[in-house]
């Protein structure tokens, strides 16, 4: 198995426009920022930035996900 050596380039695009299949196939995002929520918070414990080096989507961490 070879190692991942770069983002894959317009990988956001591809889990938008095609999401069933997306998840077939590995897309590699890189996380640009994490903010945790301490308190209880609609059951979401942090927001996290991803991107695939051309653009940034943000993703959720729900707390069952998180624990």
């Amino acid at each position: 198995m070879q190692a991942t050596t770069h983002l894959s380039k317009h990988g956001i695009r591809l889990i938008n426009e095609d999401f069933e299949n997306s998840q077939n196939s590995s897309v590699v995002l890189q996380v640009i920022d994490v903010k945790s929520f301490d308190e209880q918070k609609k059951n979401i414990k942090a927001r996290i930035t991803l991107s695939d080096g051309v653009s940034k989507m943000l993703a959720f961490v729900m707390t069952k996900a998180h624990d």
